[in-house]
């Protein structure tokens, strides 16, 4: 008897779920910090497949979060004077 594209689906369906839980751990401490919503990003993206496209999108909210604190912090020593 072949196996269907069901049954191949649900043999991976548990590695599909373990390796996409690191990513909804992360981004339920990470979310906050952001200002964005914990439950729904981790939700999201302990979705298989679904959570495919979205750890792309929620790594670049990530890069841009972190970029826009580091030009606030160049900002703010633009003006202060170097060690003396």
């Amino acid at each position: 008897m072949q196996p269907t594209g069901a049954d191949l689906f649900v043999s991976f369906l548990p590695f599909l779920l373990l390796t996409s839980l690191p990513f909804a751990i992360g981004a339920f401490y990470l979310a906050p910090k952001m200002g964005r919503n914990r439950w729904l990003w981790a939700i999201v993206l302990f979705l298989p497949i679904v959570n495919l496209i979205v750890v792309y999108i929620f790594f670049f909210l990530v890069l841009g979060a972190m970029l826009d604190r580091l030009n606030a912090i160049l900002d703010r020593t633009k003006n202060v004077a170097p060690f003396s």
